[in-house]
């Protein structure tokens, strides 16, 4: 028996146990391009969706330090150090309810996705430190440099979409639309934690967790931003032979709603046996509106079977690219001035990779 027999059995057995006959299917065309015009059932139906998310993050400013020397540089030579994001998973899920082939759909779409960026400096070469890029320029003892960098960016992403399209079966021989458009709710929070340590004791080697003897400077930076708007786009899939297809979608949205930041930070001195001296030296809370365009765009192949004419599977893999602009992003202060600082919502983010995706309609 092979997997589409079995899986086709189970699903009839689950089908015939629901209140009712279950009839909604989508026919299947095993024929390579038909010439004949696909025909699609007026079925009314629920179809519910998983999708797995394997991506990563693409960040503007998450520069953290500076390699720097004596004269006659003022930076350099050496690099910029950033914090940078690795591949991770996220999920998304569809579920609804569609009203025929060629009629209006309703369905939500949940979106959760987290990643972390990290980065860890050490000065290494002769007469070598490092420039704090996310301290303020005030901080005694800061034109010094440092001995050794850490920093990380946790990103918390999350979306929700109630939408409401139409799809549009035969338009041509293969292909078939469905325009969109959903309520957006959108939640992107970041925790940055940066810190800058040189170690008081010249024997150690230069990394202060390994000293009881250090200075630290260290800045948490924390984003919420929660907004609500409106998205549209459009989806298609194009049968080319058999089961299989290719399908795209491209979608823009804006979103408006408030960010919640706190900007804190501490100057630490540890000496062997006595307390840390702690200072605090920034710490400030804002609270703005602001409003954020973005843009979602993404295709890849897919294959789609019926299932004893109880139901019927898609299967999807893909590439997906989503695009945020004038996002939060930390303050940076650029003089000893108080208050001088760059604005503190004109990042990007981007989150992009690979998704694998099933749905059923039934």
């Amino acid at each position: 028996m092979n997997k589409n027999r079995l899986l086709g059995l189970i699903l009839t057995f689950v089908c015939l146990s629901l209140p009712g006959h279950a009839n909604n299917y989508r026919d299947i065309y095993f024929d390579c391009c038909p010439d004949e015009e696909i025909e699609c059932h007026d079925d009314h139906g629920f179809m519910f969706g998983l999708e797995l998310l394997f991506w990563n993050v693409c960040q503007s400013d998450l520069d953290y330090a500076i390699d720097d020397t004596e004269e006659p540089y003022l930076a350099g030579p050496g690099k910029i150090h950033f914090m940078d994001y690795d591949w991770t998973t996220g999920i998304r899920v569809y579920g609804g309810y569609q009203a025929g082939c060629m009629g209006w759909d309703g369905r939500f779409v949940y979106t959760y996705y987290d990643n972390k960026a990290d980065g860890d400096s050490v000065a290494t070469l002769e007469n070598q430190k490092l420039s704090a890029t996310l301290l303020n320029p005030g901080t005694p003892g800061i034109e010094n440099g440092y001995e050794c960098a850490r920093a990380k960016n946790d990103l918390t992403y999350w979306v929700l979409d109630l939408q409401v399209g139409r799809s549009f079966c035969c338009l041509t021989n293969t292909l078939k639309i469905r325009p969109f458009a959903a309520l957006r709710f959108l939640r992107l929070d970041q925790d940055i934690h940066a810190r800058y340590e040189n170690v008081l004791n010249p024997a150690s080697i230069p990394k202060a967790v390994t000293s009881e003897n250090y200075t630290r400077d260290q800045v948490f930076y924390r984003s919420e931003y929660r907004g609500v708007g409106l998205n549209l786009g459009m989806e298609f899939d194009h049968h080319i032979c058999k089961n299989w297809g290719v399908y795209g979608i491209c979608s823009g949205s804006i979103v408006t709603g408030d960010a919640n930041t706190k900007y804190f930070q501490e100057d630490i001195t540890k000496l062997a046996d006595i307390d840390p001296f702690i200072d605090v030296l920034v710490d400030l809370k804002d609270e703005q509106c602001l409003n954020i365009p973005g843009c979602q765009i993404g295709g890849g192949v897919y294959w789609e079977c019926c299932l004893n004419r109880c139901a019927y599977l898609i299967l999807k893999c893909g590439y997906e690219y989503n695009g945020w602009w004038h996002t939060p992003q930390v303050r940076r202060f650029v003089d000893t001035e108080k208050g001088i600082s760059n604005c503190s919502a004109n990042g990007s983010i981007g989150l992009e990779g690979f998704t694998l995706r099933s749905d059923i309609y039934f």
